[in-house]
């Protein structure tokens, strides 16, 4: 081995660096002078991007989103069609909701009626009963007909007396 001094030693290792910088600049301009669709890094990047659309196109040319499209019409349709019945319904409980608190007024009238009816036909049972005990035939005889002119107000499917004293 010979042995070579410092200033020879630096001169090869700069000229040594210097070609390592050379061959790394043409390495670079030869990838740069490459067409990009043979860069590697650009085929990386593009291949995902390719890969949607390529699945984008195969989807709409097989049908999958008009099938799928058509599917959720028909859901929604569906839906529709619920909605309706069920519309239909609430309105149809309503109207019988209506009815039955119409009834159940007109049946609170018919009571409260009725209760004073028979607050009535008490009352003439009462001096009818005491106009029997006073044994006063003229006055019980009254009694009688007021009596039976209150149980007929009942609108009782019975009668008592002459009809023609109604």
């Amino acid at each position: 081995m010979t042995t070579l001094n410092p200033n020879e030693e630096e001169n090869s290792l700069a000229t040594e660096k210097d070609k390592l910088e050379l061959a790394k600049l043409r390495l670079e301009i030869r990838e740069l002078e490459r067409p990009f669709w043979k860069r590697p890094s650009y085929v990386l990047s593009a291949l995902p991007t390719l890969l949607a659309i390529a699945t984008l196109v195969y989807g709409v040319t097989s049908g999958y989103f008009s099938a799928s499209f058509t599917k959720l019409e028909n859901q929604k349709y569906s839906l529709e069609q619920q909605i309706k019945e069920f519309d239909a319904t609430r309105s149809t409980i309503e109207k019988q909701i209506a009815e039955l608190q119409s009834q159940k007024q007109e049946l609170e009238q018919r009571a409260a009626g009725m209760q004073s009816k028979m607050e009535g036909v008490k009352k003439a049972t009462q001096e009818f009963v005491h106009a029997l005990e006073a044994e006063n035939s003229d006055e019980a005889g009254e009694k009688m007909n007021l009596l039976i002119d209150a149980v007929n107000a009942l609108d009782a499917p019975w009668s008592f007396g002459n009809s023609n004293d109604r």
